[in-house]
């Protein structure tokens, strides 16, 4: 491993621990936007990879994986009913869910 390579990747973990940024409310919302976080995601898998392929490919596991099967509030996601009870979750999206999904029914 490079010298450089091995320098960055440790001041790139310091700098991500310590730095501190005085974002504006406007700046915040712009980070917290789904497409910016995205693209802050595709550039940390780039790094780790160094595959333009494995990174996007990386990315839309992740999006499918958190977004889709580990989100309580999604039809398709594999939490089972007693572990977010166990977790304390409210069930009152789940009851929502079923009022709208019957009122699509009928």
């Amino acid at each position: 491993m490079d010298i450089f390579n091995a320098a960055s990747v440790f001041m790139f973990q310091i700098g991500a621990r310590h730095l501190t940024f005085d974002f504006t409310d406007a700046q915040k919302e712009l980070i917290r936007h789904p497409v910016t976080q995205s693209v802050i995601l595709l550039s940390m898998f780039y790094m780790g990879t160094r595959n333009l392929m494995w990174s996007v490919i990386l990315l839309v596991m992740y999006h499918i994986i958190v977004s889709i099967l580990l989100n309580e509030n999604n039809k398709y996601n594999m939490l089972s009913s007693s572990f977010i009870e166990h977790l304390g979750i409210a069930s009152e999206n789940k009851i929502e869910m079923y009022y709208s999904n019957m009122e699509k029914l009928n």
